[in-house]
């Protein structure tokens, strides 16, 4: 008696790969595995919001295991960081990923669940950044060069960028000019913007006048729907714009970078804390700290 073949065409790729083909074809694997139902639920799930923080670039970082290894370490980045998920909660979202590239048939990165809580510091070298502003100059949209160079020239705050509204940029024709002026806790200080900033800004306003956003918005960054950006979305272009770049980014790390390099030309802690809107002076010591062993410069 022939034993009848099992059919596995559910399991191919079709011609032209969709995320949703994709996740079927996933479910279908899951299936097949003595996963509980629970577990295929909650993995499905999780794989679901990993190829939605991957974006356009899903196919590229599932082919490239360079580019796939920085998503990862990306989305792990905005798990902890952004998303403020529990530790074990990482851990079962890397075990899902893990089953997923599995399926996928390519190799899964040496990662220690239990080194994921306390990861140090990190600011761009200088070759990093000049890698990073090649892809905004060339590979992005006004907003997202706005916001990495927002970032990145000023050090503001993730929070306070997605608070931010359209008076509190201001141009001057005149001198060429353009300010920023941030509030936080009943405080504000007014942060310069150099050349390129102030030209992304201004031709994001400008895009952002024509996507007709209700004028009770008064929000400088808006989404697709016209409504104040969140800090999640915010940092979520930054990340992106990192994979391009092959980069692992985050708002935070390009504030760090840009008050690390102010600390290194400055020496002044005066300075750096009125620019990072620190309180106290015992808050810009890990700048210092870092322009001392960095290659920024």
């Amino acid at each position: 008696m022939n034993t009848p073949l099992i059919d596995i065409a559910h399991l191919l790729p079709p011609a032209s790969e969709t995320k949703a083909s994709l996740l079927s074809r996933y479910d279908a694997w899951l299936g097949m595995q003595t996963f509980t139902p629970n577990t295929r639920r909650n993995y499905l799930s999780q794989i679901s919001r990993y190829l939605h923080f991957t974006g356009d670039a899903a196919e590229e970082i599932l082919k490239d295991p360079s580019q796939r290894d920085i998503s990862l370490a990306n989305y792990i980045t905005h798990l902890r960081d952004t998303a403020q998920s529990r530790l074990s909660s990482i851990n079962t979202t890397l075990t899902a990923i893990e089953s997923f590239f599995r399926f996928l048939g390519v190799g899964f990165p040496a990662i220690k669940r239990e080194r994921l809580a306390c990861t140090p510091p990190r600011i761009l070298t200088r070759e990093e950044r000049s890698d990073l502003l090649a892809v905004v100059a060339d590979k992005t949209s006004a907003k997202e060069r706005s916001v990495v160079l927002l970032f990145l020239s000023t050090g503001i705050r993730l929070g306070e960028c997605a608070a931010l509204n359209v008076s509190d940029a201001s141009f001057s024709s005149h001198e060429g000019k353009a300010i920023l002026s941030v509030h936080k806790d009943g405080t504000s200080r007014n942060l310069p913007l150099d050349e390129a900033t102030r030209s992304a800004l201004f031709a994001w306003l400008i895009q952002r006048e024509r996507k007709a956003v209700e004028s009770a918005e008064q929000a400088l960054f808006v989404n697709n729907s016209g409504q104040r950006m969140s800090t999640q979305g915010l940092d979520l272009i930054v990340r992106k714009v990192g994979i391009h770049a092959r980069l692992n980014l985050s708002a935070q790390v390009l504030r760090d970078t840009f008050l690390t390099e102010v600390a290194r030309q400055s020496n002044d802690a005066f300075l750096v804390a009125k620019i990072a809107g620190h309180a106290r002076l015992d808050s810009t010591r890990k700048y210092f700290d870092l322009a001392q062993t960095s290659s920024l410069g």
